[in-house]
């Protein structure tokens, strides 16, 4: 994850600062260097956007998702990285959205014109409503989320395998582990959501792939607490 991000900044930097330098991109001829949002040009700051979690249902997961990437930054801009060119350095422009979409769009109503991407945008729910958006003022949004969903859309890559192939692996270790398919009854209880559906779609895929039955399947609401 960290690598895809450290590369795909570096790409975008580059593609920038080779591009601002171009005479290509002077305004009129007067050699003005061409603004592009969250690269400040004269002080050599690159300006990166969090949407973060760090409160709300899903703060204990957003709390050090949010400081591994101030960790990351503050090590980068150190120095000795190789990832941006010398002299300049990354400041991150953090939200906090409490896991709640409408928060999560109005922050990045709020920080769209100050940064070139988004490095986090943390949960399903808060990154589904940004889609348009982000299409709209085309800025990539990395999410914090495994949801088959994001691979839909191109501007919130994968950051890595969906929760559907989770679920596909963990039934090979099941088959594997009891010594074959026709050693499993297999059953799921899985969550109301697009969490929950996605890890019934990955079960289900490979019980049928191995050639075995689902005996039984349940659901449940998010945040329910008695299973019985």
């Amino acid at each position: 994850m960290i690598k895809l991000k450290r590369i795909t900044a570096l790409c975008l930097l580059i593609g920038l600062l080779a591009g601002c330098s171009s005479g290509d991109n002077a305004q009129n001829g007067s050699g003005t260097e061409k603004t592009v949002p969250g690269v400040d040009m004269a002080n050599k700051i690159v300006r990166i956007g969090t949407l973060n979690g760090e409160s709300g249902p899903a703060a204990v997961i957003g709390k050090p998702y949010a400081i591994g990437k101030r960790m990351l930054v503050k090590q980068i801009n150190a120095g000795g990285s190789g990832l941006l060119p010398e002299g300049w350095t990354i400041e991150l422009i953090e939200r906090d959205h409490g896991y709640n979409p409408q928060r999560s769009v109005q922050l990045f109503n709020e920080i769209r014109d100050d940064v070139l991407f988004i490095a986090t945008s943390f949960g399903t729910p808060p990154t589904l409503p940004l889609r348009p958006m982000l299409e709209r003022e085309k800025i990539v949004a990395f999410p914090v989320s495994l949801s088959s969903k994001m691979a839909e859309f191109a501007w919130t890559p994968p950051i890595a395998p969906s929760y559907v192939v989770e679920a596909q692996r963990a039934m090979d270790w099941v088959v594997e582990t009891a010594g074959g398919a026709n050693k499993v009854k297999a059953g799921i209880i899985y969550q109301q959501d697009d969490y929950g559906k996605d890890g019934y779609d990955g079960w289900k895929q490979a019980a049928a792939h191995h050639g075995l039955k689902l005996v039984a399947e349940e659901t449940y609401a998010p945040g329910q607490a008695d299973f019985t």
